[in-house]
């Protein structure tokens, strides 16, 4: 039993008795702020969802949210999306489903790749490089377009004179890109509005006869995510050891096969968080989609936006779509709600944790706060075996070495 608490009153109020415990005006506090917030996060759900169970008329006269007690239910506008016009409601449907699903993937496996690479290996682009590349495109470009070369000569004109500026400008100059501004020149990208670049894209996709397809939607939706999968993830990766890889790389194994079988899967957390959150942004895609789709594409946000018709917006048939909209959204998020709490903490908790270790190395107690030699890190000793990727870090201590003796070996 614990013991009575004989603080005064106004202690009891507002101090906790324990870290562990709240005071009683700081927990009420904090339960109405978050009554508050449920009911305006959960409120215009609940709006449509009765929406879509009222006549127009019932709509029109006046604000009703109780069923069987304001407004008698009905299926009209269900059975008018469902049945009357499933076709014309399928096919958008399945375009968001197909290409939403397409571009986040694709988004993800080429982004986490990059991300990988950014972390692991150091990159040194020279700037003349880069600069060559890009005036001698736009050269290729002009030619092609308004001076009327034939693409395959300015393309071949343009190749040439990339090489030959690699092998006298590239040596001349010496200053170079590192990994910082690579990361940085990818999320600006997004940083640009996408009705900047939208203009280009279409001119582009009807030039190659592409517009209307799902391959204009997948190529754009992939290339505009992309840099947030990079961003995202570079610091999940980061988080990974770096002696595991070693230890399988020892082992045998080549840099693809430790990327897909540790490095991914020890990463999954932040990979589902970032799925999670690129899917979300590609199923609500309207401006992108207004442009380069028109009625074989046409995605699900764009079938919203035209039910705004001549006689004003259709509510029912509205939430209606809506409901049916946000279905594959919640139940992703349902299956992957674990790996997405997992990623969105990783970064607290390693913060956390990084603070605690440097402060328990900084203590007086400890050996480098005696200004003693610092210690010797530690590898996996390479198994006899050929080829496999095992992770050779979780050996037994007897079976590992220090790395100065690996070294000497």
């Amino acid at each position: 039993m614990t013991a009575a608490d004989t603080r005064p009153l106004r202690r009891r109020l507002f101090e906790p008795r324990t870290i562990t415990t709240q005071a009683i005006v700081p927990r009420i506090a904090t339960y109405a702020v978050l009554l508050l917030w449920t009911f305006v996060a959960l409120m215009p759900l609940y709006w449509v969802f009765i929406t879509s169970f009222k006549l127009p008329i019932q709509v029109d006269a006046g604000p009703f949210y109780l069923p069987f007690v304001d407004y008698r239910p009905t299926l009209d506008a269900w059975r008018y999306i469902l049945v009357d016009i499933a076709r014309d409601t399928l096919r958008p449907y399945v375009n968001s489903v197909v290409v939403a699903l397409a571009s986040t993937c694709l988004a993800v496996l080429v982004g986490s790749i990059a991300a990988y690479a950014l972390v692991r290996i150091r990159f040194r682009i020279k700037i003349a490089v880069v600069a060559s590349f890009t005036i001698l495109l736009l050269a290729a470009i002009v030619a092609g377009g308004q001076l009327g070369v034939d693409w395959r000569l300015a393309a071949a004109a343009a190749i040439a004179l990339f090489l030959l500026s690699l092998l006298t400008l590239a040596r001349r100059f010496t200053r170079a890109l590192s990994n910082g501004d690579i990361e940085f020149w990818m999320i600006s990208n997004r940083i640009m509005p996408p009705v900047v670049a939208v203009l280009p894209i279409y001119l582009m996709f009807q030039k190659l006869h592409l517009l209307d397809t799902w391959t204009a939607l997948i190529a754009t939706y992939t290339a505009v995510n992309l840099p947030i999968v990079v961003w995202l993830t570079r610091d999940f990766f980061a988080a990974i050891p770096r002696d595991l890889e070693e230890s399988a790389e020892i082992d045998g194994a080549s840099k693809f096969r430790v990327l897909f079988t540790i490095a991914l899967p020890l990463a999954r957390s932040g990979l589902a968080a970032t799925f999670m959150l690129v899917f979300i942004l590609a199923w609500n895609e309207y401006l992108l989609a207004l442009f380069l789709s028109n009625v074989k594409a046409q995605t699900m946000p764009l079938l919203v936006a035209g039910m705004n018709g001549t006689r004003g917006p259709q509510w029912w048939y509205m939430s209606v779509v809506i409901i049916i909209m946000i279905a594959p959204v919640v139940v992703i998020a349902a299956v992957l709600q674990k790996h997405i709490t997992r990623g969105i903490l990783l970064g607290a908790v390693k913060g956390c944790f990084l603070v605690m270790a440097a402060a328990a190395l900084m203590a007086p107690g400890h050996a480098l706060s005696r200004s003693s030699p610092p210690t010797v890190p530690i590898v996996a000793r390479a198994a006899p075996t050929t080829g496999t990727a095992t992770a050779a870090a979780f050996l037994r201590p007897s079976d590992r070495l220090p790395w100065a003796a690996w070294r000497r070996r």
